[in-house]
């Protein structure tokens, strides 16, 4: 009897598994949560929890945008448009198309000045919006704007976005002591612009 019911509970669970295999082992499954804005291709980006499955018709249907965040290479244009864009309503855009970038660039668009070139650069699960795509290491981080950043949750990065270091112009590296080492004259600067500048963090002052 023993034997006979554990084969029931398993014959439950195979049919049970094989109606749900669709939904979970689809490489078009998308997650969003009721209240979300967005729907995701990761069932934990920002921090969502209890995301339900869904189809991207579903989710669009419900009025979903794709998640600027973890839906890698997700421009927007319109036909007549010049520009490719990371937000769908960027300077009052209406009716854009979504489409890869590379589409967009095959179409001969071009960045938008306002929400690509500018943008910031984040990865789903990270803490931090960052203006170096690759800050402390960060792998696979796709490009967001600021807005989208922090209505995810993300703080500015103490790095690349919001720390003020010091510098000098000869100086190989940045940083957060003024007077580090017996350096002199040196000037406030954004870890993000000394980056830029081809400088490095100091290895004493900055761990």
């Amino acid at each position: 009897m023993k034997r006979i019911s554990t084969a029931i509970r398993r014959g439950a669970l195979l049919l049970l598994c094989m109606a749900l295999l669709p939904v979970c082992a689809s490489a078009e499954t998308f997650y969003a949560t009721s209240e979300g804005t967005y729907y995701h291709l990761d069932s934990q980006c920002s921090g969502m929890q209890n995301a339900s499955p869904m189809t991207e018709e579903g989710a669009l249907l419900s009025g979903k945008a794709p998640c600027p965040l973890c839906i890698a290479g997700c421009v927007y244009a319109t036909e007549q448009g010049r520009y490719y864009h990371l937000d769908s309503h960027c300077q009052g855009m209406q009716n854009a198309s979504r489409m890869p970038k590379s589409d967009a660039e095959a179409l001969d668009k071009q960045p938008c000045p306002a929400c690509v070139e500018g943008a910031y650069f984040a990865t789903p699960r990270g803490r931090y919006y960052h203006r170096i795509s690759d800050c402390c290491g960060m792998q696979n981080a796709s490009p967001v704007t600021a807005e989208d950043a922090i209505l995810a949750g993300k703080e500015a990065c103490p790095v690349c976005v919001a720390a003020t270091c010091y510098a000098t112009a000869q100086g190989r590296y940045y940083h957060s002591e003024p007077h580090c080492q017996g350096m002199q004259n040196a000037s406030p600067v954004f870890a993000e612009d000394a980056i830029l500048a081809g400088k490095e963090a100091c290895p004493v002052c900055i761990q």
